[in-house]
């Protein structure tokens, strides 16, 4: 028999065999709980995000394996400023920033996530990041992201990048 494959967006380590998770595997016959504790123990270290995860349950032996995904970068860049949500409107004249977040943390996250990005050079991967930093509503060592960008293109922060250009080029080159 065929093997059957079920997608989940789960907080990191808190799975529970409850909705929507054991309404969905409980008609396949396999033990809930048994993948709830499996889910629970491959997330833990993202606690206090949301991850996606796949069950993939062979239907004939009711087998299952689980894949974890990794995190959004939107997720990672609020956990790293300790919210689990960003600002309604970001960037609208009044409207409150989410929090702020050091440009080394923007930097670290573009070095961990350097085979995700289909940015061709490690300051672009970062202008990403900066993008996505915006979009939520971080500002970045006090300033608005777009002013990094502006840094970055002027050459303001190349000696700050080299190193992470180094190890994503490695990165890349794996991919």
């Amino acid at each position: 028999m065929a093997k059957k494959v079920f997608k989940f967006r789960v907080d990191a380590g808190k799975a529970t065999p409850g909705p929507p998770i054991g309404q969905a595997l409980g008609p396949t016959g396999v033990k809930t709980p048994q993948v709830v504790s499996k889910i629970n123990e491959l997330t833990k270290k993202y606690m206090g995000m949301k991850v996606p995860v796949k069950v993939i349950i062979d239907m004939a032996t009711k087998e299952f394996e689980v894949e974890i995904g990794q995190p959004s970068i939107s997720s990672i860049l609020l956990h790293e400023i300790g919210k689990t949500n960003g600002v309604g409107k970001p960037g609208v004249a009044g409207e409150a920033t989410a929090g702020d977040i050091s440009l080394d943390n923007i930097i670290k996250i573009a070095e961990e996530r350097a085979g995700s990005f289909t940015a061709s050079t490690f300051k672009g991967a970062v202008k990403t990041i900066l993008g996505i930093a915006a979009s939520v509503g971080l500002t970045v060592n006090g300033k608005k992201p777009k002013e990094i960008v502006t840094e970055l293109d002027s050459g303001a922060h190349d000696q700050l990048l080299s190193k992470g250009e180094i190890e994503f080029e490695a990165k890349r080159a794996k991919w």
